[in-house]
């Protein structure tokens, strides 16, 4: 089945085809739609004026990209623009929980005023409708649902 294509197997590296290839033709069922309806939003994003700080033509300083590590194996974040380098461009962060449990995240906010853009379901760069303004430049917890990717950005 499209994006369960893999039946249950971990490692298909020599499985072939069969097991490996995506069934587009599948891309109708409820879960597919979801699933490409999220990534249109993410590409959308990107390539918005909101998702600047995706799009680097030079490279940055080492200080542009700050990783979050929960230390728990399952769960990463990072921050891009964290040090503000590139003026005018909005800060983004990306929290990933791969694990089967939630995940706490203590994060130092760069400054500004922060929104969550995505939970895992839906992007919307102007911000979630049930997401409050965080204010940056302090330490805040934010705990991730298993299996869920949250983005945030600031210039609210």
């Amino acid at each position: 089945a499209y994006l369960r294509s893999k039946h249950g197997i971990r490692n298909t590296y020599n499985r072939g085809d069969k097991i490996n290839s995506l069934r587009w033709d599948e891309r109708g069922r409820p879960h597919a739609r979801q699933v490409l309806d999220y990534y249109k939003q993410m590409i959308a994003f990107r390539l918005g004026d909101a998702g600047r700080a995706l799009r680097v033509t030079d490279a940055p300083s080492l200080e542009y990209v700050r990783f979050l590590d929960p230390g728990n194996g399952t769960a990463l974040g990072w921050i891009v623009n964290a040090n503000a380098e590139r003026l005018d461009v909005p800060a983004g962060m990306v929290l990933i929980n791969a694990g089967t449990e939630a995940q706490s995240f203590q994060v130092q906010l760069p400054g500004g005023a922060w929104r969550k853009i995505g939970d895992g379901d839906k992007v919307k760069p102007g911000g979630l409708e049930d997401s409050g303004t965080v204010s940056g430049n302090r330490t805040v917890s934010l705990t991730v649902p298993p299996q869920t990717a949250w983005l945030y950005r600031n210039g609210f």
